[in-house]
């Protein structure tokens, strides 16, 4: 199936959002995704369109690949502007949920 182009409402939200967001096709639709870089991401869902008053789904992964990744949080109806300081702070929180994993590990 198809899911057709990426819209260049979607490429400014890129910009916008920072060199650390890429554009990627998931579950049929292209979103915006950030990998952390601690086996935390997330995936920035609806926002292929160029309505500025469209709101995103933000979902929050642990892993990446099917059938070993899931969904951790999940966010409805961000806005635009709100998205970077909301993926910012789930940033931090995985940082901290990594370390203290790793912290139980060697115990």
């Amino acid at each position: 199936m198809e899911i057709g182009s990426i819209n260049p409402g979607l490429k400014a939200l890129q910009k916008a959002c920072g060199d650390k967001y890429e554009i990627k096709p998931i579950d049929l639709e292209w979103c915006l995704y950030r990998d952390f870089g601690n086996g935390y991401n997330v995936e920035i869902s609806g926002m292929n369109t160029t309505r500025k008053n469209k709101k995103a789904t933000i979902y929050l992964w642990y892993g990446s690949e099917k059938p070993d990744c899931r969904i951790v949080r999940t966010f409805h109806d961000v806005t635009r502007k709100e998205i970077p300081k909301l993926v910012d702070q789930l940033a931090e929180y995985t940082n901290r949920l990594a370390t203290d994993e790793g912290k139980e590990e060697t115990k």
